[in-house]
């Protein structure tokens, strides 16, 4: 009979045939011992990986941010602005740097590369127009660094525009493993409540040459 250690803070027993499996799981050391018994042999196992690094494993699952502002200038100067990327760092807190701006293929938006910042971990990729609709909807598809989709929706009404911004991103297993997943939500909802500040202010502020 095997006794159980009494740091073990996990057991688990299995039978088949004529084997017998006992898993020990242990809190003060962080390893697994395995013993198996069968009717010929008792082999004794220690897997030398960290518990938690064996049964740690990040899901990755799509956040989504909604958000709008109304902008006191026409539909089309919205739109214009935000259509071309070398705007972005303008604007985006976290946008370090747009480069390699070429036309798209697909239609009169852009592709691009790009380097941002998510809860101070710095990430690089490749950004291209997916919809392009002019004075009324704007997406964008980033890849190779962080997957989101940006979706921008416009809206005149009368002298002004009602802008509406939809953020859909997945958090990369490499921040989870440094920041809690709540922090970076809370984070990215800042940022994008600053994003929408920072167009108004800049298309409000800023005179309109005929």
């Amino acid at each position: 009979m095997v006794g159980l250690p009494k740091n073990a803070s996990q057991a688990r027993f299995s039978k088949k045939g004529g084997d017998a499996r006992l898993e020990i799981n242990s809190m003060s050391n962080n390893r697994r011992v395995r013993i198996t018994r069968s009717s010929l042999r008792l082999k004794f196992e220690l897997n030398t990986e960290p518990f938690s690094e064996v049964r740690k494993e990040f899901v990755m699952t799509t956040k989504t941010i909604i958000r709008d502002i109304r902008v006191d200038t026409s539909v089309d100067r919205v739109f214009d602005f935000l259509a071309d990327p070398n705007n972005l760092p303008e604007i985006w807190p976290n946008i370090i740097e747009v480069k390699n701006v070429k036309k798209s293929k697909d239609n009169p938006g852009f592709n691009f590369n790009w380097t941002y910042k998510m809860s101070g971990l710095p990430f690089e990729g490749k950004c291209e127009t997916i919809e392009y609709m002019p004075y009324d909807r704007l997406a964008f598809k980033t890849n190779k660094g962080l997957d989101s989709t940006i979706t921008w929706r416009f809206q005149p009404s009368g002298q002004e525009t009602h802008v509406t911004l939809k953020f859909e991103y997945q958090i990369p297993s490499s921040l989870l493993k440094r920041i809690q997943e709540d922090v970076v939500i809370q984070e990215n909802e800042h940022e994008v409540a600053a994003l929408l500040q920072n167009l108004k202010s800049r298309l409000e502020l800023q005179p309109v040459y005929a």
